[in-house]
């Protein structure tokens, strides 16, 4: 049976698209002897003005772009405006473009990059914005706006140059970044699923890893394909029992559900021996 939709069903989801936002908004990194100018946000929800929910939080000067305005005008509308910072507009650049989503915003933040400007930052917007300050990019406050957040890590990746897998790893693991973090930002970092493709496309090559291979096992470092490979090596030889069962055990560590392959080995032992 098909539940009808009533007149109240639709006037609910009609009120619910119309809470829903849609925008495009600018931060802008203003750096100077490799300090960054950040902004902290009045801790309450009202006076912050954030539809991120940014309230109690350091963030870059920026904000929404409006309808028909250009979006170098607007770094320097919204800079002014926040801080009574003159930024050279022509001089801006862009350091990443990013989605911000929550359930009821969705914001495409243009993250810019200045360091021509005249002032000394003001806190023009007392009720938004408590403080300007200066921040080391190595000493940032944990509870940074995350947009700025975003557009500031992207800055400090690309400034470094990294050339490898571990170089970003390294990178986002001084940042602090652990366990399902870890692999989450890794995972959406563009540069390092370039190089791991790469990687991947190289390693296959070189030690022959068949497709089946490569959907059973996690291959994502040379020394994953090197363990592969020799494996494969020592099954064409005329192994015993024990070193069969040694290599195969060596392959399950490869395996994306490793513990399962483990769990039945532990699982054979225990019932040999309850027999016993």
């Amino acid at each position: 049976m098909v539940n009808k939709v009533t007149f109240k069903d639709k006037l609910l989801f009609l009120i619910m698209e119309k809470k829903r936002t849609i925008g495009v908004g600018i931060g802008v990194m203003l750096l100077k002897d490799d300090k960054v100018l950040l902004g902290l946000r009045n801790p309450d929800p009202e006076k912050a003005d954030s539809r991120l929910h940014g309230e109690g939080t350091w963030t870059m000067p920026g904000g929404k772009i409006h309808f028909g305005e250009r979006w170098r005008d607007a770094a320097y509308r919204e800079v002014f405006e926040e801080t009574g910072i003159r930024i050279d507009r022509e001089k801006l650049s862009i350091v990443c473009v990013n989605d911000d989503i929550l359930p009821d915003v969705h914001f495409v933040t243009i993250g810019l990059l200045c360091r021509d400007f005249k002032g000394k930052p003001k806190v023009k917007e007392p009720e938004e914005i408590l403080e300007w300050k200066w921040f080391k990019l190595d000493t940032l406050p944990k509870n940074l706006y995350l947009p700025s957040k975003k557009v500031i890590e992207t800055y400090l990746k690309n400034s470094k140059g990294f050339k490898s897998l571990g170089e970003i790893e390294d990178f986002y693991v001084d940042l602090g970044y652990r366990g399902n973090k870890l692999r989450m930002s890794l995972s959406e970092d563009k540069e390092y699923q370039r190089l791991l493709k790469e990687r991947k496309q190289k390693l296959t090559k070189q030690f022959k890893a068949t497709l089946n291979e490569r959907k059973k096992y996690v291959l994502s470092t040379s020394i994953d394909f090197e363990i592969l490979g020799k494996c494969k090596q020592l099954e064409k030889l005329n192994l015993s029992k024990e070193d069969k069962f040694l290599v195969e055990l060596i392959k399950a560590q490869l395996e994306y559900d490793w513990r399962k392959s483990l769990t039945r080995t532990l699982d054979k032992l225990l019932k040999k021996y309850k027999q016993k």
